[in-house]
């Protein structure tokens, strides 16, 4: 399974706004402990015990916290669909979406009042994702 570091996932952010290697990355993250406790989470399961055991369970809760969280100062929406997109694919999983159904779905998560959750996306992501894709998870 393919995993993002914190360096890949500030890499996409960077991208994103257009920002160079010259800024420090510290000056772009608001919640740069939030980050790496997801990170950290997905890879290493809690005593035998993981509670995100598929790819579309931590790709989920990495999404979520990206955008939910508000790690970064700006750009969290488009990082976290990025990292959703680009996770998928590493782990030979296909995304059928279309643009204005991940902006939907970055705004509802953004929007803590629109009663959309983390199982709300998790279902989304499975709904969406190709036959071919299915038979790999």
């Amino acid at each position: 399974m393919i995993l993002p570091s914190t360096t890949n996932i500030v890499n996409l952010n960077r991208l994103h706004l257009g920002i160079t290697k010259d800024q420090p990355d510290d000056s772009l993250l608001c919640h740069k402990s939030r980050l790496e406790w997801v990170l950290d989470a997905v890879r290493h399961p809690l005593i035998g015990f993981d509670p995100y055991p598929t790819i579309i369970d931590k790709v989920s809760i990495i999404v979520w916290s990206i955008i939910r969280g508000h790690v970064f100062f700006d750009g969290n929406k488009r990082t976290g669909i990025s990292t959703l997109l680009i996770m998928l694919e590493a782990n030979g999983i296909h995304l059928n979406a279309e643009n204005d159904e991940l902006i939907d779905v970055a705004i509802n998560i953004a929007d803590g009042q629109s009663g959309f959750t983390i199982d709300n996306l998790r279902s989304w992501i499975v709904h969406r994702i190709s036959q071919e894709s299915h038979e790999s998870i």
